[in-house]
């Protein structure tokens, strides 16, 4: 089994964040951080959740875009053999962009975490041992 991006809802409207029409993606998924075929046969999967979707996750259809995704990068590239120890995954706990950057409010939160919920339902399949690292400002 495969789990490049794990499954979501491209249209989902779940909440209000799903309804605005100025996001330019819905429901960003849950994707694998780590190259594929970089680990070898590790057991180990981490989950990082991080709180929200911002602008740069929004216009690039991505989690940990701009510059939360240029730390994880340098962070990955100069920790010592952490790309063989574990497969990573990136998330948000919300899935679709809130207006004027302002905090997810907890009606969003859990309608989302169905999403992390799954993933880590699906992840526990694959994997041994799933760590979740809770990331965010």
């Amino acid at each position: 089994m495969r789990l490049d991006v794990l499954p979501s809802n491209p249209d989902c409207r779940a909440c209000d964040l799903g309804l605005d029409p100025n996001l330019r993606h819905r429901c960003i998924p849950a994707h694998r951080f780590t190259p594929p075929g970089s680990i070898g046969d590790s057991d180990l999967c981490v989950y990082i959740l991080s709180d929200k979707i911002g602008y740069m996750e929004d216009q690039s259809g991505h989690n940990f875009a701009g510059a939360a995704g240029e730390m994880l990068d340098a962070l990955y590239v100069t920790a010592p053999g952490l790309h063989e120890l574990a497969h990573v995954y990136v998330a948000n706990a919300t899935r679709c962009l809130c207006p004027k950057d302002t905090d997810p409010s907890l009606k969003q939160l859990r309608t989302c975490a169905e999403y992390w919920r799954a993933d880590l339902s699906l992840l526990s399949v694959k994997y041994r041992r799933v760590a979740l690292l809770i990331a965010g400002s």
